[in-house]
């Protein structure tokens, strides 16, 4: 009787061994997947700072030439205005009128 009590716990022992090493093999390919998990998300977060620097620049280029049209505009008015002053004080010697 205490040759099959020790075989019993002999087998019972192995069964437990098994489910801790299969546990164990489970752990370890879920540890595996979440480390790639967090490498993947790092790309991505790298990605999205990229893409959001990018994007700060592009609306800093585009307040610029907004800048520029501006001061374009306002020196195209500048001289619209200045030459309609030229034309009212007299004929303009540039446009062929004497």
């Amino acid at each position: 009787a205490v040759k099959i009590i020790e075989a019993r716990d002999e087998i019972l022992a192995e069964i437990r061994n098994k489910e801790i090493e299969g546990i164990s093999q489970k752990v370890e390919r879920l540890r595996i997947e979440i480390q790639n998990t967090n490498l993947a998300l790092e790309n991505y977060r790298e990605r999205l700072d990229f893409f959001v620097a990018k994007i700060k620049l592009l609306k800093m280029e585009r307040s610029e030439l907004r800048r520029k049209i501006n001061e374009m505009a306002t020196e195209r008015a500048r001289l619209i205005i200045r030459r309609n002053e030229l034309e009212r004080t007299g004929p303009l010697i540039s446009s062929g009128k004497y």
